[in-house]
């Protein structure tokens, strides 16, 4: 077995927490007068003057920490939009300060990353209001600034992440995330650092937009945004700017629709308010409300907006039967394609537990919906349906494809391509590990047919990081960050794809973008698991990788897997019958 298990305590703390962040009135946005943060320094761009006598606006002020206590402000970031930072170019931090008891001091910063073989360290005497230096990072990796007030307990500290920029990522598939932009347009959650929701809208989406997303998943405008009350008119507001916002940065938006107010709850739920906040509303209601929306939709090109009926309705976030669900579902798919005929629809994310197991907050049968949906999609109502898959690519895994979504598909005739995988992350401390079992799925979605693979999450609402997140509140880099983007980079733009071996021991698969050949080479990095060899071609050239996307030397011509995926990188077109390998053998234990 792993070295890494989910703890079912931590799931259900998780799923515990993400039920309470969706409902309505959750995790407040944080604003102050005057656009001031917490240290009291600005978060707007400064200005200069030239000796022309013209205002020219001075780079961004990424707050990541700040400090304001017994006379002193302090505030620690980068000069740029964001936390990212491509290899090889100047990364610019600024030191912000005032205060008797910081003038004159000597503040340290050092910078560490696994990357350098050895500690930067740079000393700044405190003079004037503000401090910026900068340091060249050569390699791919996470950057940690720490600052220090010499004679002083004073410390902040952030991290940064280095990458290359990516290109957007093709249509051919929708590599997605789910960065609750929707909810800092609500103020159910912010970005921290930054006090404007412009600014923390920027941020969020230009880092998506520089790892290479081209889809985000998005849920928390919610029917009651679009209509507090029975008879208030629709009001597209919110949710039109997410759009816009989403697509003029070449993303996707996938809606999950759902979550009634209480006015339109079936009437026999009436009095279930504290149950559970997604419960099964009044039809006619319902059916109101998918006609709105697919009227003042239905001009938004085709794949720029996609539309999910309900999150995990056979888990906890429906309240209701599985029939009452089958029934909503039915009636808002034909109802959005009926107004909006080129309309792009899928099915809920089933959670499709194990042989259907029950726990207290599974309780709904999912072969009903597996049948409902069958049926949509033979009546080409549904475009596609969708499923989630939280386990680590390990036994467990398996598994689920085997006896979880895999018994669903089998029971109820559904197809096995063109699915979306609309949600899927691991849980744990160790966020290289995290790294390496995220890219797996994702290369594992991609290889077989899928149409989406959405990581999941994306970023934690404080300053720490949680066991499943990207980032931390402030949009500052994990390792998975790096090893995600360096995938993006190699398989983003393929337009083709060809198999070379799908074995638990040797995962191998070749992805062309009409000018290279990135071949990817993984196992499912069980114990027991053999590891599988890839031989590759003698006489043609190419450039190994590793998951973070920097290079490594290989010792010969034969890969053998690891649970860290390796990228071969060949100018022009490989097939697979230019390799050969050798599986490995499962050891029962």
């Amino acid at each position: 077995m792993k070295n890494r298990i989910i703890s079912a305590a931590a799931a259900l703390l998780f799923l515990a927490g993400i039920a309470a962040g969706c409902a309505v009135g959750g995790n407040p946005s944080v604003t102050t007068d005057d656009n001031k943060n917490s240290a009291g320094t600005t978060d707007t761009e400064p200005t200069q003057t030239t000796s022309g006598g013209k205002k020219d606006p001075v780079e961004y002020h990424y707050k990541n920490a700040s400090l304001q206590e017994n006379g002193k402000r302090l505030a620690f970031g980068v000069l740029n939009d964001i936390n990212l930072f491509e290899p090889d170019t100047e990364v610019r931090y600024y030191i912000s300060f005032s205060g008797k008891k910081l003038t004159g001091k000597v503040a340290t910063v050092t910078i560490e990353s696994d990357q350098l073989a050895y500690d930067i360290v740079k000393n700044h005497k405190l003079e004037g209001t503000e401090i910026v230096d900068s340091f060249v990072p050569k390699m791919n990796g996470i950057y940690r600034l720490r600052l220090k007030i010499v004679g002083d307990e004073t410390e902040l500290k952030f991290s940064i992440g280095v990458v290359p920029r990516n290109k957007t990522a093709n249509p051919e598939f929708i590599f997605s995330c789910q960065p609750c932009l929707a909810r800092v347009f609500t103020g159910r959650y912010s970005v921290l650092g930054q006090s404007s929701v412009d600014r923390q809208a920027a941020s969020m989406i230009k880092t998506i937009e520089y790892m290479g997303f081209n889809g985000i998943r998005e849920d928390a405008i919610y029917w009651g945004d679009f209509q507090p009350t029975m008879d208030s008119e629709m009001n597209f507001g919110l949710f039109d700017r997410l759009l816009e916002t989403a697509n003029s940065h070449g993303q996707s938006l996938i809606y999950i629709i759902g979550t009634p107010p209480e006015w339109a709850y079936k009437e026999k739920y009436k009095n279930d308010t504290e149950i559970c906040y997604n419960v099964c509303p009044e039809k006619e209601y319902w059916e109101d409300f998918c006609r709105e929306v697919a009227v003042h939709t239905r001009n938004v090109e085709r794949g720029k907006l996609i539309w999910q009926i309900w999150n995990e309705p056979d888990g906890e976030f429906f309240h209701g039967t599985s029939e009452e669900y089958c029934e909503l579902l039915d009636i808002g798919a034909r109802t959005i394609r009926q107004y909006d005929p080129d309309a792009y629809i899928i099915g809920p994310g089933l959670v499709a537990p194990i042989n259907q197991e029950r726990a207290e907050w599974w309780s709904k049968d999912t072969f009903p919906m597996g049948n409902t949906i069958k049926k949509l999609l033979d009546d080409k109502i549904l475009d596609a349906y969708a499923h989630h898959l939280h386990y680590p690519f390990d036994d467990n895994f398996f598994e689920y494809m085997e006896n979880g979504i895999g018994l669903v598909q089998r029971t109820c005739g559904l197809g096995t391509t063109g699915l979306f995988n609309t949600e899927s992350g691991v849980c744990s401390s160790d966020n290289a590990w995290c790294a390496t079992e995220n890219v797996a799925k994702a290369l594992y979605f991609r290889a077989r047919g899928y149409k989406d693979f959405t990581v999941f999450a994306f970023s934690s609402s404080i300053e720490e990081f949680d066991g499943w997140t990207m980032f931390n509140g402030y949009l500052q880099p994990r390792e998975s960050v790096i090893a995600y983007s360096t995938m993006l980079r190699f398989v983003g733009q393929a337009t083709e794809h060809e198999t070379i071996c799908s074995d638990r021991s040797l995962f191998a698969d070749i992805y062309y973008d009409g000018e290279k050949s990135v071949v990817t080479v993984y196992y499912d990095g069980e114990q027991k698991t053999g590891k599988g060899t890839l031989v590759l071609p003698e006489g043609k050239d190419y450039t190994a990788y590793n998951i973070y996307g920097n290079k490594k030397a290989l010792a010969s011509n034969e890969i053998t897997a690891s649970a860290d995926c390796v990228y071969i990188v060949y100018d022009g077109k490989v097939s697979a019958s230019d390799f050969s390998f050798r599986t490995g053998k499962i050891t029962e234990t």
